[in-house]
């Protein structure tokens, strides 16, 4: 028959039944794959969203449920000039306001005039009543300063940190007593100076100067801010215990989920990854405005501007580190997302990268050096290996705490690493000699004799 000779009336009505069998079963895969479709940019957007609200609360979480970084966070703020200088003067202003040194120096007065002196002196002494008043306070003062500045109010600054760290808590669960405390009418947070105040008592005593034990133990605040938000921080802060403990599995879920969802991965794995970093720079930028209201509405009422900048920067510090990283991380594993697609750039790289390895191999091969049936065996398994290394890298920077740039880069060099070694001992099935067939790994369907 020749190739111009119509088809059998049988073959042509079973190509017709065939075409339509086809038809439909494009047409019932069809909604399958838009469905999927749909669910992964479901699952992705939501993992979008969720990200920074995970990273946020796991933030709260840490710092006021573990007292190493909730100690670590805090502690620093003793030795900023800017906060050692407010604390100074507001114990100053809390001592001046329960010790009448006029009083104390007017009754020491009467009681010389009461011995007979010389009417001069009596004069004398009557002139060095108002010096002797500001000098007591000034040598108070300077107690005050030094107290502040010392190595050990740090210390008792971090022992105090550590031994209320579950008042902290407890005040922002509703507890109005401890070192901290929060009027939920006026929305103040204050600071209790007593142990200042005895510190200080200690200090005086200990040069000898007998006045001190006439200051009295004060339960005198020292208001740190007034924001009717701290009330609302309070209300919410066990819901966000909570959340910041499942919620950033939850999105991880949804990530994974989603790019397993994808037709095209890599594609969805970039896009969200430019989506994510989008994400944790809003936020640092919400912090930043944060801050900066914060700043405004203290100072300089509350406390000065320096200050209140020390607080929020200090406060922020880890968080603004984590949101960095995870920017970075995210931005890492977009990049690496395009250079597996199916550009012409990242084929053009991969093959360049796959003739460089190769020509390694070649070069120790041929100096003798093989890696055998292992170099087989990593051939064999090769994706699942780089994926294993890649989810364990994710996993790795997911888990730690905290999240930080130098995590990010090691791990980001181990993974990479990783990829290389693999690369670099390998056996491809096209590089191992015909006469070592023993050293092949045998394929899933082979049988042996």
């Amino acid at each position: 028959m020749s190739a111009a000779s119509p088809l059998p009336a049988v073959h042509e009505q079973r190509l017709r039944e065939l075409e339509r069998e086809n038809r439909k079963l494009r047409a019932q895969a069809q909604p399958r794959r838009v469905g999927r479709s749909v669910l992964s940019a479901l699952a992705l957007t939501l993992a979008v969203v969720l990200a920074p609200v995970a990273v946020l609360g796991s933030w709260v979480r840490v710092e006021l449920v573990d007292t190493e970084r909730f100690v670590a966070t805090l502690a620093p703020l003793a030795t900023d000039p800017a906060v050692q200088g407010f604390l100074s003067d507001e114990v100053m202003t809390a001592v001046d306001a329960q010790v009448d040194f006029d009083g104390i120096v007017d009754s020491v007065v009467s009681g010389l005039t009461n011995l007979g002196l010389p009417q001069e002196a009596n004069a004398a002494l009557t002139l060095l009543t108002v010096p002797a008043a500001q000098g007591m306070r000034s040598v108070v003062a300077t107690a005050i300063d030094d107290t502040v500045a010392s190595d050990a109010f740090a210390g008792t600054w971090q022992l105090a940190l550590t031994q209320t760290h579950r008042a902290t808590v407890a005040l922002m669960q509703g507890n109005t007593h401890g070192l901290l405390t929060l009027d939920r009418d006026t929305g103040t947070l204050a600071l209790e100076a007593g142990v200042i105040v005895d510190e200080v008592k200690a200090q005086l005593e200990a040069r000898g100067m007998d006045f001190a034990s006439m200051i009295p133990s004060t339960h005198a605040s020292i208001p740190l801010t007034t924001s009717d938000a701290l009330v609302g921080a309070q209300l919410g802060y066990t819901s966000a215990v909570a959340v910041g403990a499942w919620l950033p599995w939850v999105a991880l879920g949804l990530l994974v989920g989603g790019i397993a969802l994808a037709r095209r991965r890599t594609r969805a794995l970039a896009r969200t990854s430019i989506g994510l970093v989008a994400a944790f720079l809003l936020l640092a930028g919400a912090l930043s405005f944060g801050a900066a209201y914060f700043e405004a509405a203290v100072s300089p009422g509350i406390m000065p501007l320096s200050t209140a900048s020390a607080l929020s920067t200090q406060l922020t510090a880890s968080l603004r580190a984590t949101l960095a990283a995870l920017a970075f991380a995210a931005a890492l594993i977009g990049v690496t997302a395009l250079l597996l697609g199916p550009s012409r750039g990242a084929i053009a790289l991969r093959s360049a990268l796959s003739s460089g390895f190769a020509r390694v191999r070649a070069a120790y091969a041929a100096h003798g050096v093989s890696t055998g049936a292992v170099g087989s065996v990593l051939d064999r398994f090769r994706s699942s290996i780089f994926l294993l290394l890649a989810a364990a890298g994710v996993l790795i920077i997911f888990l730690a705490r905290p999240v930080n740039a130098p995590t990010v880069a090691w791990v980001t060099v181990g993974v990479i690493a990783g990829l290389v070694l693999v690369e670099l001992l390998r056996r491809p099935a096209s590089e191992v000699p015909a006469a070592e067939p023993s050293d092949a790994v045998p394929s899933a369907g082979s049988t042996q004799d």
